[in-house]
C-alpha cells in the first residue's frame, strides 16, 4: 500500500527568467540605496524613480515565480492521485472504506420528494444559473435601470404614480430583476419536453417516465441529481434531463476530473488552482450515455445497491481539463474532499 510522500509535492525550482529578475530586482535595490546616500538631488530623484520600477518588477516576479511553484505543486499531486486511482488502489484502501461505510450511515438512499418533475427541474435549473448569475442580477439592474429611469423622468417631468426620481430607480431595478427571472423560469420549463422531443420512441411513455422519476431513488449533489427506479436511470445536471432504461446499462464507470481553473484578465489567463470532481458515467447498450457530477461516497452506493453486478468497480479513469472561474460549478461546499492521507 502506498503512503503519502512528500516528495511528490516539491517544486522543481524557479524558472531562469525569474531567477534573472529577482538578482536583477534586489542587485538594483541595492545599487540605487548605496548611490543616493551621496547624491545629488536630480540623481537623487533618478535613482528613486528606478527603485520603484525595480520594487514593482520584484513584486510581477515573485507572484510569478509563486504561481510556477503552486502549479507545479499541483501538478505533481495530480500525478499522485492518477497513479492511485487508476490502479484501483484509491478505493480499496482501508481508510477510504471506512469514510465510505462512516458516510452511508449518515446518508441512507431515500427518495426523492417533490410535487411535480417540472417543479424539481425548474429549482435546479435556476439553482445552477443563479451560481454563475447572480452578480449580473445585481449588476444589471444598477446599470440599467438609472438610464432608463432618468430618460423616462426627463420626458414625462415625473415618476410612476408620482415617485421620486430614486423610488422610481428601485422600481426600474425591481421590474429589470423580475424580468430576468421570469425568463430564467420560463427556460427552466423546457428541458424535459426538450429531451422528449429529442427521443420521440419515449413519447407513448411519458406518465410512466414522470412517476419513475418521482417515486425513484435519489442522489444529489447541488443542481446535480440521480434517481434509479425499478425501470429507468434519470439524471439531471441543471441544464438537460436524461433517461435511459435501467436493464440497458451494461457499464457504470467512474470518471474523476481534475479541472484546472483560470482567470482571465487585461495580462492574459492566470492560473488559479485546481478542483477535482467525481463523475459517474452510465453506459447503455442501445441508449447511449449519462455523465453527471457526484459525491465520491454516492457513486459507490449506486454501484453497491443498484448494480452489484458491474464489474472493476474499483477502476477509475482521471481526466484533465481547463476551466474558467466564471463558468466552472464548483461542488467543494457539497462533496467529500479526496481521501488522500493513510
Amino acid at each position: 500500500m502506498k503512503h503519502y510522500d512528500k516528495r511528490l509535492f516539491r517544486s522543481r525550482g524557479i524558472s531562469t527568467l525569474n531567477a534573472v529578475l529577482l538578482a536583477g530586482c534586489l542587485a538594483g535595490l541595492c545599487i540605487s540605496g548605496v548611490l543616493s546616500w551621496h547624491a545629488h538631488d536630480g540623481v537623487k530623484d533618478i535613482l528613486q524613480s528606478m527603485s520603484f520600477l525595480c520594487v514593482i518588477i520584484l513584486f510581477v516576479t515573485l507572484f510569478s515565480i509563486w504561481s510556477d511553484y503552486r502549479l507545479q505543486k499541483n501538478n505533481n499531486r495530480s500525478n499522485f492521485i492518477r497513479e492511485l486511482v487508476e490502479s484501483g488502489e484509491y478505493f480499496s484502501r482501508k481508510i477510504w472504506q471506512r469514510k465510505y461505510r462512516d458516510y452511508c450511515a449518515k446518508h441512507p438512499v431515500k427518495q426523492l420528494n417533490a410535487s411535480s418533475l417540472r417543479t424539481d427541474l425548474c429549482f435546479r435549473y435556476l439553482k445552477r444559473k443563479l451560481k454563475n448569475l447572480y452578480l449580473w442580477l445585481i449588476i444589471l439592474p444598477i446599470a440599467f435601470a438609472f438610464p432608463v429611469n432618468a430618460i423616462f423622468m426627463s420626458c414625462t417631468g415625473g415618476g410612476i404614480f408620482g415617485l421620486g426620481f430614486w423610488e422610481n430607480y428601485l422600481l426600474t431595478a425591481f421590474t429589470v430583476i423580475m424580468a430576468v427571472m421570469s425568463l430564467l423560469i420560463f427556460l427552466s420549463l423546457r428541458p424535459f419536453g426538450r429531451w422528449l422531443d429529442a427521443h420521440p420512441q419515449y413519447a407513448d411513455r411519458k406518465d410512466d417516465i414522470i412517476k419513475s422519476y418521482l417515486n425513484g431513488y435519489m442522489f444529489e449533489c447541488f443542481c446535480f441529481i440521480v434517481v434509479i427506479s425499478r425501470h429507468y436511470v434519470h439524471a439531471f445536471d441543471g441544464v438537460n434531463f436524461y433517461t435511459i432504461p435501467r436493464d440497458g446499462v451494461v457499464r457504470v464507470k467512474t470518471i474523476l476530473k481534475r479541472y484546472m481553473v483560470y482567470s482571465r484578465g487585461r495580462n492574459g489567463e492566470t492560473y488559479t488552482g485546481d478542483e477535482y470532481q467525481f463523475e459517474i458515467r452510465f453506459i447503455s447498450d442501445r441508449a447511449g450515455q449519462i455523465s453527471i457530477p457526484l459525491d465520491q461516497f454516492q457513486i459507490r452506493m449506486i454501484t453497491d445497491k443498484f448494480f452489484p453486478d458491474i464489474p472493476d468497480v474499483d477502476r477509475c479513469t482521471m481526466v484533465t481539463e481547463k476551466s474558467y472561474s466564471y463558468s466552472l460549478v464548483s461542488l467543494k461546499s457539497c462533496t467529500s474532499k479526496l481521501v488522500i492521507y493513510d
